[in-house]
């Protein structure tokens, strides 16, 4: 099965480095670009183009080897084929049914973004249409299982959660390679838990997501040659969100419930992290949370002294060492997890502190410049006098 979400990746890696020129040469033909702007970091028009080829990619890779298999295990041809094969075509049409709603609510989510590229949607129609793919995955079983929790309240918490996810993405899509680079870690993370946890029916799917995210970084990556737009950004939150709800989590001694529940949590921290803060800003300054700035955590790094480059490889290294951890939840046991948890909330609270200790000490030290430079205008003004 490893084999075959191997062959999967490679073959969705290499058919992002043929796809992706030719989306950034369409992006550019059509004018489907983003322009420069006073919110913007890049200085020239660059293709919007980025959720179209990571759809039509993962689309044509993963439903032709589903439907090839599931050709084959009608036909009965699946007996001439390798022993590692032959697993694969016997759980094609289970694959199919697991990722068949999924993909509608993908598709419809791809759309969505599209139209707000092309013409740009308001905050409120998007997310009332989030909200109906959400509910009508929930309807159908997709959400969290919650023993304590009565069913219709785990279903409103997958669709806070889809919803959520999705949009958070969008906000993290700020900087070139970040946003694509955070899905990147948190695709390995799921494919590392369901390799330890012997869950091989969703790691189809996401070496064939991985392998997508990893071919468009080549060409996503600062200097960026092409950004996902909303089509992708939101795509790619949404197809991170609905995935973690597949994954199954308990598989440790049975001694908690709670803490591998924490793993999704952890494993998106980052794109959860950003949104947080940026609303609680924007409530502070008592501003609309859905009008942009420039108070998102990687623009806030940016002010701090990063340049672009250090700001992307710091916010990936943070959503990597938190991930790691969080991947031993599922088979650890109370204890266990009570330390990783108390390792990545160290994590995380040495960031909240760190922004709000540097971000003083930049402050005090441009008042102290203007202290100065005015009292250096004042006494070269008393010296002509």
């Amino acid at each position: 099965m490893l084999d075959v979400a191997a062959y999967l990746f490679l073959v969705s890696l290499l058919s992002m480095g043929i796809a992706t020129p030719v989306a950034i040469r369409l992006g550019r033909r059509w004018n489907v670009l983003d322009s420069p702007g006073p919110r913007k970091i890049h200085s020239a028009p660059i293709p919007l183009t980025g959720g179209w080829v990571i759809f039509f990619t993962l689309t044509l890779i993963l439903w032709g080897h589903l439907l090839g298999a599931l050709a084959f295990q009608k036909a009965g041809w699946a007996v001439y084929l390798p022993e590692r094969l032959q697993e694969f075509v016997t759980v094609a049409p289970l694959l199919i049914s697991k990722v068949a709603p999924l993909y509608a609510g993908a598709a419809a989510i791809f759309f969505l973004g599209l139209v707000d590229d092309i013409r740009t949607v308001s905050v409120k129609f998007r997310i009332v249409v989030q909200t109906g793919i959400a509910l009508v995955l929930a309807i159908l079983g997709l959400h969290p299982s919650l023993g304590f929790l009565p069913n219709w309240m785990a279903a409103l918490v997958g669709v806070m959660w889809i919803v959520g996810i999705t949009n958070s993405f969008n906000f993290l899509d700020g900087l070139d390679g970040l946003s694509a680079g955070v899905g990147l870690v948190a695709t390995m993370a799921l494919l590392t838990i369901m390799g330890i946890s012997s869950q091989p029916d969703m790691v189809f799917f996401l070496a064939a997501l991985l392998g997508t995210q990893l071919g468009f970084l080549r060409f996503n990556y600062h200097p960026a040659k092409i950004f996902l737009g909303s089509s992708g950004s939101l795509l790619l939150g949404y197809l991170l969100a609905t995935s973690t709800l597949l994954v199954t989590y308990m598989q440790g001694s049975g001694e908690s419930r709670l803490m591998p529940l924490l793993t999704p949590l952890f494993i998106l921290a980052i794109p959860l992290y950003d949104t947080t803060s940026v609303v609680l800003i924007r409530l502070i300054q008592k501003r609309s949370i859905a009008i942009g700035d420039q108070n998102h955590f990687h623009h806030r790094l940016l002010k701090l002294g990063f340049s672009h480059r250090q700001t992307v490889a710091f916010i990936i290294l943070i959503a990597f060492s938190v991930g790691l951890s969080a991947v031993r939840l599922v088979q650890a046991t109370l204890f266990q997890g009570f330390l990783i948890v108390l390792q990545i909330l160290g994590i995380l609270s040495l960031i909240v502190i760190s922004e709000r200790v540097a971000a003083r000490v930049r402050t005090e030290f441009h008042e102290r410049r203007v202290k100065t430079e005015a009292l250096a205008l004042s006494e070269a003004e008393e010296s002509k006098n």
